[in-house]
């Protein structure tokens, strides 16, 4: 009966230390962190890109985030199953005091990643190659994504000061300029804006449609808010307003321009010039 005993216990997994729950909790949170930085730091990029140009009153990226998806997607998988596999199987990272790794009735093929026998584990052979295999296929595929990288950092619309339009493609090559005054129609509309797990309240912009079907749409966090803030932005907008007949002017979502108010901390000149905006 004893020996039964030691071989039906011998596939036994100690418990994680303080110290590696600690640890896994931290590389958790660093994942997490890792991806909201990469988003934010791509979107300063691109707005940094953008506002270079001093004409530039306000710039709307492309489909650059589809060339930087494969990335996030990689990285936010790959780290998640990694710690899933890790955390999940109660790997060792310092180890736990008092327990003899590798010894009955522990697994024996079960080491600390930082204790003195790590690399002690036996690994068949079929097994090792599959690992190695596997890190060099992410390892290419993270080297492909990076490569891409380049492709989605300048492809944006920009609205410049003389209030025309200019497209850039992904070799930041300018398209000739399109007058906002030869546009046919304009709609102005609260955004609601999203997150990826969260709404973060309503904001505003508008739609500038030519008669060949192309349109562009600039929101409030598209323009240079800088020292004027909303007001110099609710400025801009008026001032395109004010190129179209009232005839070609579309407004919607009156009804949201409170919590637009709210969201955005309004002053009284701000909501006056909102309002106005918004007026039909």
């Amino acid at each position: 009966m004893a020996k039964k005993r030691k071989k039906d216990t011998a596939h036994r997994v100690p418990p994680l230390s303080g110290v590696d729950m600690a640890i896994y909790v931290l590389l958790s949170a660093l994942l997490a962190a890792w991806i909201i930085a990469l988003l934010f730091f791509w979107d300063d990029l691109h707005r940094w890109i953008a506002f270079q140009n001093a004409a530039v009153i306000a710039s709307r990226p492309g489909g650059s985030y589809l060339v930087l998806l494969p990335l996030l997607l990689l990285t936010e998988i790959g780290g998640m199953v990694a710690l899933m596999c890790l955390w999940g199987g109660k790997q060792p990272i310092f180890g736990r005091k008092g327990v003899r790794y590798g010894e009955y009735p522990w697994k024996t093929d079960l080491f600390p990643v930082l204790g003195p026998r790590r690399g002690k584990a036996r690994v068949a052979a079929s097994e090792r190659r599959f690992r190695k295999a596997t890190r060099q296929v992410l390892l290419g595929m993270g080297l492909a994504f990076l490569l891409l990288l380049p492709l989605g950092l300048f492809e944006r619309d920009c609205l410049r000061e003389d209030l025309s339009i200019v497209e850039y493609d992904i070799l930041n090559r300018a398209s000739a300029p399109i007058s906002v005054a030869d546009c046919d129609s304009l709609t102005i509309m609260p955004i609601r804006q999203k997150g990826r797990y969260v709404t973060y309240g309503w904001t505003y912009g508008l739609t500038i449609r030519c008669e060949d079907g192309s349109s562009w749409q600039f929101r409030a966090g598209d323009f240079d808010l800088g020292d004027g803030g909303h007001t110099e932005c609710l400025r801009q907008m008026l001032a395109i307003k004010a190129l179209f007949p009232d005839g070609s002017i579309e407004t919607e979502g009156e009804d949201r321009i409170p919590e637009i108010i709210e969201h955005c901390g309004f002053t009284h000149e701000q909501i006056v010039l909102l309002r106005e905006l918004f007026q039909g």
